[in-house]
This record gives structure tokens, C-alpha cells and sequence, in this order.
């Protein structure tokens, strides 16, 4: 009877319910996804609405002001592009910085409508403001450098901000019927190392995650964090931290096998295949067999692994036939056929 009882609790398991279970793994009936139309997908992610000021011409290239008050080269549509001058250049001039309203009412006003029409899936909320990305938005990359060594106490008056916006946002999430909070897009790594040494990561940024982190807990929802590159040597300091996703969009530069002999089991990975390597150079024989090695080394018999789209195939350099053998494989392999 037990086994009738399980099995029949499987075969009614909702979109919902199977990403739950491979977060926590807790055996999910197959592996679920997140991908694009036509493809099965677990997941729907929503997104706080963001504005840009304007857009200037000069000397033929694009330049776009962003609501943080950086300046911004256009490089293409699909790319972000780069701050060319950053809102807070200088110390001195910070006193006239007034950081946007980003947790402003009209910007969930669209939340409730999506998740209506989405009401079996997994549902994860975006955070207004994500730490790093927004920090070196406001002082350039090069400020933000600086910033570690020779202005510590600025530095950390403007991530405690940020921190204060990041909780509001979280209490606005907490009042749909959300699952997940994408905490942020922190893209921590160089290809072969962490952008910075780690010990000053675990000194300013890792109590400010953990402080945003305990309060998404609270809220009984889960944590979930984009971050590119080499981060192996803070991801156990991430998941001791309360991390419960990861979403690495290349995974060659760490080894799939690393991967899953350091962190398998302890966290669940929410990945495309590798964008870097496999997406741009594999056939799609390549690219739909790395998409089951990825599947099969990270995940584990109880969960632990959810296959995912890279929403900019065009920036980079994703072909069509690429993306189809990659989500075609996801959905075969993962058991959703």
C-alpha cells in the first residue's frame, strides 16, 4: 500500500511541488525545468519593473542612463553594455546621490496578473536590487576596487543601503503566494578564480547576504542566486550561509565533476548548458550529451538539479539548433517525455 500511496502522490505532483522537492531533496517525480515556449517549464520568474532615463547619440555610439544614475555604453540590444561614468565618481559628491525607488507600488503592480495565469508553477520573485551589481553600478568597477582598500567606511554605508532595499523588496514578495527569491545576478567569478580575494568577500558581502538570506528563510521561501565564473571557494561559505540555488550559466571552467564531488547533495543546480563552451563550439550530438552528463553528475537520486534556458542565446552567440538539442535533451533525459 505504501507504494501505491507514493506512487499515486507522484503522478499528481504539480509543477510546484517537483522544483520544491528538487531543492530540497526531497525525490521529485523527474528532473524539472525552466525553459522557453514551446518546452515544458516548472518555473516562472518575475521581475520588479526598472526604467531607463534616456538615451544619448555621441560620436555614433549608443549611451543609456540607467534609473541608479550611471551612464551605460550600448553595445548591442542583448548586451548590458559597460558604466562609463558611474553615479558616485567621488566621495565628495555623494551627498547629492539619491538612490531610485525601486520597491515603489507600481512596480509589482503586474505580479498578481502572472501569477494568476501561471498557477501551478514554481514561482520565484526578483529582488529590486542585487548587492554587487549595483554597487559597482553606482561606482564603476574601478571605484569599487578602490573602494575594498582605501574607502572601507563609505563603501559599507552604501552596501548597508542596498541591504535596506533588498529587505523591502523581500517584504513585498512575502505577501504573494511566491516560492523563491532570486536574491540577486552577482557574478563573483574571474574564469579560473574569485573577482577578489576571498577574505574580504566573507568580510563585507557574506554577513550582508546571510542577514537578507535569514529574512527570505523567515518568510518560509527559498534562496536562489545567480553567479558566474570561478566561485568555488565561496560556494560552501554561500550554502552555510543559506543558499539553496545556484544558477551557474558555465560550468567547464570549474569541471562538472569537481562540481558534484564539492557541493552534489548540498545544494540544488539550476543551470544551462555550459554557454561558454559547449553552447557555442559542441555539435548538437555535444551539446544534447553534456546536457544528461550535467543532469546525471550534479543531481542525485533525490533532486538536486534543474535544467534552464539562457534568456540571451542571441548575445551569446546561441544558435537555434544549439538551444533545441540542449532543451530537447533536458526534457528527455530528465523524464518529462
Amino acid at each position: 500500500m505504501a507504494n501505491e500511496s507514493m506512487m499515486e502522490e507522484v503522478s499528481k505532483m504539480t509543477s510546484k511541488e517537483r522544483v520544491r522537492r528538487a531543492i530540497h531533496f526531497q525525490s521529485p517525480d523527474r528532473v524539472p525545468n525552466h525553459l522557453p515556449e514551446p518546452w515544458p517549464s516548472d518555473i516562472v520568474w518575475i521581475f520588479p519593473k526598472g526604467e531607463n532615463i534616456r538615451t544619448e547619440t555621441r560620436n555614433g555610439k549608443q549611451y543609456r542612463l540607467s534609473e541608479w544614475g550611471s551612464w551605460w555604453q550600448v553595445v548591442s540590444e542583448q548586451n548590458m553594455g559597460e558604466v562609463t561614468e558611474p553615479a558616485i565618481r567621488k566621495w565628495e559628491d555623494a551627498s547629492a546621490y539619491r538612490l531610485p525607488d525601486v520597491n515603489a507600488a507600481g512596480r509589482y503592480e503586474h505580479v498578481l496578473e502572472t501569477m494568476e495565469r501561471n498557477p501551478d508553477k514554481y514561482v520565484m520573485g526578483v529582488l529590486s536590487a542585487s548587492l554587487f551589481p549595483h554597487y559597482w553600478e553606482i561606482r564603476g568597477m574601478m571605484g569599487f576596487f578602490e573602494d575594498l582598500y582605501e574607502d572601507v567606511e563609505n563603501m559599507e554605508h552604501l552596501l548597508d543601503q542596498l541591504v535596506e532595499i533588498q529587505l523591502e523588496s523581500v517584504d513585498i514578495w512575502s505577501r504573494h503566494a511566491i516560492d523563491g527569491i532570486v536574491v540577486g545576478f552577482d557574478d563573483w567569478g574571474l574564469q579560473d578564480r574569485l573577482m577578489i580575494n576571498p577574505e574580504l568577500f566573507r568580510l563585507y558581502f557574506l554577513p550582508r547576504y546571510r542577514k537578507v538570506w535569514n529574512a527570505i528563510h523567515e518568510k518560509g521561501l527559498d534562496v536562489i542566486l545567480h553567479s558566474c565564473g570561478d566561485i568555488t571557494s565561496i560556494l560552501q561559505d554561500l550554502i552555510d550561509a543559506g543558499l539553496n540555488v545556484i544558477n551557474m550559466d558555465q560550468q567547464e571552467n570549474m569541471g562538472l565533476e569537481r562540481l558534484a564531488r564539492e557541493f552534489g547533495g548540498k545544494i540544488c543546480f539550476w543551470n544551462p548548458v555550459d554557454i561558454q563552451t559547449v553552447m557555442l563550439n559542441g555539435t548538437p550530438e555535444e551539446v544534447a550529451e553534456y546536457a544528461k552528463r550535467m543532469m546525471w553528475t550534479l543531481g542525485t537520486e533525490k533532486g538536486g538539479f534543474i535544467g534552464k534556458y539562457y534568456p540571451q542565446p542571441e548575445a551569446a552567440g546561441h544558435t537555434e539548433t544549439s538551444n533545441k538539442a540542449a532543451f530537447d535533451a533536458f526534457v528527455r533525459y530528465g523524464g518529462a517525455t
